[in-house]
């Protein structure tokens, strides 16, 4: 798998990040959901597959966005990351899909979805990566995926292993998912990656991070 070095500028100095893989995520495990919160998460989701609830998606994909609004609402711990943040979230779901669903290659509207904080909950072991492209050279999804042209490898992918990660959702990329049920928790936010990062640098993105 080929891997970009990329410098990123804040305060005035480079800063060389092996730990991240700019200009497509940023590790965050500062961020993470207690166990009990994700156990919940996966029996609610799980037992509502069949359910009508969701944003967008089909039989293969969900979006509960009522579940997570109401998580968001009633959960102490969501409800810190919120009050606490100085940015604006602009999108919250809990995000389910089925064993061998395909999320093809796309980008997301940045209009609403540009730095998307992202929490692997489940499988806790063999969790589908998200792949990112290089190529980047159409205009950004509206509602229905834009394909691209295709690459034997992904440029690089966010594995899961960490509590959280923030993504550019405005870059390229795809989920292959294997034979497990795969959940996540996420939230975004209409700003850069950038201008995140520089926030979290700063330690003023999250007031209890300081």
């Amino acid at each position: 798998m080929k891997h970009r070095r990329v410098w990123f500028e804040t305060r005035g100095r480079h800063h060389f990040y092996k730990y991240h893989m700019l200009p497509y995520y940023y590790k965050f495990p500062q961020l993470s959901l207690s166990d009990d919160l994700k156990g919940r998460m996966v029996g609610y989701c799980l037992a509502n597959i069949d359910s009508d609830e969701t944003l967008l998606g089909g039989a293969a994909f969900k979006m509960y966005s009522d579940l997570a609004i109401h998580l968001f609402e009633t959960e102490k711990e969501l409800q810190r990351f919120e009050d606490e943040c100085i940015l604006k979230f602009t999108s919250r779901a809990a995000v389910v899909y089925n064993p061998h669903f395909f999320a093809i290659k796309h980008r997301d509207n940045h209009s609403f979805r540009t730095s998307v904080v992202y929490f692997p909950i489940y499988p806790n072991v063999e969790y589908a990566p998200i792949n990112f492209y290089e190529k980047d050279d159409v205009t950004a999804m509206t509602g229905e995926f834009d394909h691209f042209a295709s690459q034997d490898e992904p440029t690089v992918q966010i594995d899961g292993k960490e509590s959280c990660y923030i993504f550019d959702a405005t870059t390229c990329h795809e989920v292959k998912n294997n034979h497990h049920y795969r959940i996540n928790l996420q939230f975004s936010f209409v700003e850069p990656l950038t201008t995140v990062i520089e926030l979290i640098e700063n330690k003023t993105l999250f007031k209890f991070l300081k």
